[in-house]
This record gives C-alpha cells, sequence and structure tokens, in this order.
C-alpha cells in the first residue's frame, strides 16, 4: 500500500498509477527471504480489495488500470511463492444458488489464470448456504489446492 500512498501525495504524477506500480515491484524483498516452505490460504482472491478500495476512494485510477492493477497485484503474489516449496490454496469461482438449488449467477473471483498442471485437488466450499454473504442467495466457492 505504500507505493499507492506515495502516489497520491504527488509522486511521480507523470505516470499512470499501474505503470507506476509496476515499476515499483519490479524487485520485490521478498526475494531475500529463504523460507523452507509457503502455505498461501485463501488470500488471492482478496490480495487486491483493501489496495483497490483505497484506489477508488481517492480516484487514483481509471476502472480499467484497476483491473490491470488487480491482476499484477494477484500475480506477483503467485509469482512471490517460491517454486518447488510451496502450496497455494484459493478460491477461484464463485456461485450463488436460490434457496430451491438453481444456479443464479457465477463469476470468476480471480483475474489470472491458474495453471492447471499445478493443480493437486479442486473441491466446493459451502462458504454461505444462510444468505448473509449475498442477501437471498447461498453462495459456493470452487477452491483448488497447487503445488507451486
Amino acid at each position: 500500500m505504500a507505493p499507492v500512498f506515495s502516489y497520491k501525495k504527488g509522486k511521480n504524477k507523470n505516470k499512470t498509477l499501474y505503470y507506476f506500480l509496476k515499476e515499483q515491484t519490479e524487485n520485490l524483498f521478498i526475494e531475500k527471504i529463504k523460507p523452507d516452505f509457503v502455505v498461501s490460504v485463501n488470500i488471492l482472491s482478496q490480495i487486491a480489495y483493501f489496495p483497490l478500495e483505497y484506489i477508488k476512494k481517492y480516484n487514483l485510477a481509471s476502472e480499467e488500470e484497476q483491473i490491470l492493477i488487480r491482476k499484477m497485484i494477484e500475480k506477483k503474489h503467485f509469482e512471490m511463492l517460491p517454486k518447488g516449496k510451496s502450496v497455494l490454496i484459493t478460491d477461484y469461482y464463485e456461485q450463488e444458488f436460490n434457496f430451491d438449488g438453481k444456479l443464479m449467477y457465477e463469476q470468476n473471483r480471480l483475474s489470472v489464470v491458474l495453471p492447471k498442471e499445478n493443480i493437486v485437488k479442486e473441491w466446493i466450499w459451502d462458504f454461505d448456504l444462510s444468505g448473509n454473504y449475498h442477501t437471498g442467495t447461498s453462495v459456493k466457492f470452487k477452491v483448488a489446492a497447487l503445488q507451486v
């Protein structure tokens, strides 16, 4: 969030926020960390939420640019997972059903595509069957576990 904040404060306004962030994330500090193993659980579909809410609040990027920023954040998270010693578990697809079980709506929850060859297991998560998350519908997520 710090690069977004510095952009808001007026630094590098000659660039769009997307290109400013792209430059800022070229050399991430995570490469200096040498973990034995990393597990990323249920964060990928939500990781861009707060930065994008901040961006929207201060009108720092167009809707098209926000889509690119979301994709960049998700992609960078995936790329930061050490290859050969990481597992990613994430919800990636949402389905809404009426209480009679009829599918009413569905959508991707990610802007990146998960590499199918890395998927070890997939399942359905009964996220909210009571109708609280989206009023009047039950929500299920498709979840995948991947070796990275």
